[in-house]
This record gives C-alpha cells, sequence and structure tokens, in this order.
C-alpha cells in the first residue's frame, strides 16, 4: 500500500508524517509549494504518476475569520480541492469540522445531524463533504473539534503565551465543546482507519475491520468545557496564578460566527478516544 498524505506540514497533518515514519508506512507527502490543492490538473497528474492506493487529507484552510474576507481561497481549497481529489478514483480520508453545523445548544451532534454552516469556512467545508458523498470512491469524512497540538499555534498555545504576559485573561464562556488532541487523533485514525483500509495489520498485530464509509465524529470524550473552562484546566496544570474573566462571544466580536455547541457524538465506532484531561 502507498499512501499520499496531504498538509503533512500542519498540526494534524505533522502527527500524520511522525507516525507513519516511525510505522515504516510506504507515503508520500508533497510539499504544498511544490503542489498546491488549487493547482487541480497539476494534482490530477501527480495522483497519476504515483499511484497511491489512499490519501489522507489533512490540507486546509483553517483561518475562520480571515475567511470571511478570503471567500474564494477558503472555498476552492477547502471545498474545490476536495472534488478534484475525488476525480482521481482514489480512496479518501477526509477531515472536516463541526462548523457544517449549527446545532442547538445541549445536543451532542449525530454523524447525520443536517448540516447548516453559517461561517465561510463552515461552507467551504460543507462543500467539500457534498463533493464526497457526490462521487463514487470510497471515503470516509472525519469530523473534528477544538484540535490542538504540538505542532501548531493554536488555542493552548496562544492562552500560554498569553499568561505569561498578563495576569487577567478574558475568555469566552458561552461556547462549549470538547477539545480534541492532535497526536492522539491521528494515532486513532491510523489504528482504526488507515491500517484497516489499507489492509495492515495494527502495530499490536491486529486487523481491524474496515469502516463503512460515510461521516464519523471524532474528538477526545470526557466532559464537554467551554473554552474559558479549558483554558483555567490547563493554565491550573501550569500553576499559573492569574484570574480569567468570562465574556460572551459578543463580547469577544470575532468576525466569524463560532458555532456555540462543538459537541460532537460518536455513534458509529465503538472505540473511544480518551477523556481530553488526560492529555496534560
Amino acid at each position: 500500500m502507498k499512501i499520499c498524505l496531504f498538509g503533512a506540514s500542519g498540526l494534524l497533518g505533522a502527527e500524520f508524517k511522525k507516525i507513519f515514519e516511525a510505522q515504516a508506512l510506504n507515503f508520500i507527502a508533497p510539499r504544498s509549494r511544490e503542489l498546491s490543492l488549487l493547482q487541480h490538473e497539476k494534482v490530477l497528474d501527480y495522483l497519476k504518476t504515483e499511484q497511491p492506493d489512499l490519501i489522507v487529507n489533512c490540507a486546509a484552510y483553517t483561518a475562520v475569520d480571515k475567511a470571511e474576507k478570503n471567500q474564494d481561497v477558503c472555498m476552492k481549497l477547502n471545498g474545490d480541492a476536495v472534488k478534484n481529489l475525488t476525480e482521481a478514483g482514489i480512496p479518501i480520508i477526509n477531515f472536516s469540522s463541526e462548523y457544517v453545523f449549527n446545532a442547538p445548544e445541549g445536543l451532542e451532534i449525530p454523524e447525520d445531524h443536517a448540516r447548516d454552516p453559517k461561517t465561510i469556512y463552515g461552507k467551504s467545508k460543507a462543500k467539500a463533504e457534498d463533493a464526497l458523498e457526490a462521487s463514487k470512491i470510497k471515503w470516509w469524512n472525519l469530523r473534528t473539534s477544538w484540535l490542538w497540538g504540538p505542532e501548531g499555534n493554536d488555542f493552548v498555545d496562544t492562552i500560554t503565551r498569553l499568561s505569561k504576559k498578563y495576569d487577567e485573561l478574558k475568555i469566552i464562556d458561552d461556547q462549549v465543546g470538547r477539545p480534541t488532541n492532535a497526536p492522539e487523533l491521528a494515532a486513532f485514525v491510523v489504528q482504526h482507519f488507515v491500517r484497516p483500509v489499507s489492509n495492515l495489520e495494527s502495530t499490536s498485530g491486529d486487523r481491524s475491520p474496515v469502516p463503512e464509509c460515510g461521516h464519523y465524529h471524532l474528538q477526545n470524550s470526557g466532559t464537554p468545557v467551554s473554552w474559558a473552562g479549558f483554558a483555567q484546566y490547563f493554565l491550573n496544570q501550569a500553576a499559573w496564578h492569574g484570574k480569567i474573566k468570562k465574556i460572551t462571544t459578543e463580547e469577544y466580536g470575532a468576525a466569524a460566527k463560532r458555532p456555540k455547541n462543538s459537541v460532537l457524538k460518536n455513534t458509529k465506532l465503538k472505540p473511544e478516544m480518551s477523556d481530553w484531561k488526560e492529555a496534560f
């Protein structure tokens, strides 16, 4: 089996690259500056030449606020590029987001919940999902949320940096979700999707069944938390003695409307990812 990994320099893609290398899996990972997913014909020619058996797509435009102004680039990279990949006829594992929903507060969002994106970023991810559903290839669309890890400039990194400069931090308290650890998510996907789809035994010698094609919700388990509660937890672990001032989404005033509810429910897989608190 040969795997093509797109987005290997990003927050999630970097974790896949580490695992593929550690497990000596046969993979290629073209850099975006050498092969942009916006170059549709070049991408298809590349895939025709390399002939991978599976695509793992971690490439994405993730600047949610900037996307409101850079709509064309966001839609092309997150939506049109995925449609183009389906035309190569190669099975694909794609990553999406809770931004495709506008779910009521208090609901654990199942995979079959109706899409209703309210941001350009969310609409671009929904466009990719439409393309997968309309394709004739095998596909697995993995929705996740609140991703953080060592390879990206994410929420944990930003708040930790600010906590070293300020004794009080204003953080949103009316958006609720479950934080997802990028290294654990990548390891979970390799074990339960990449290896079964590639017909490879796991590192423990087990051969898991190939999951049915479709949408899956993958995030760390545990009690849902607000951004303010999440920050308070990991800052406590770092022995920070400052104060968090809880604010509303409206008070923060971001350009893009964030989902108030980012709590995803896994209804399709028996295995669950660990409690998000265990990652600290």
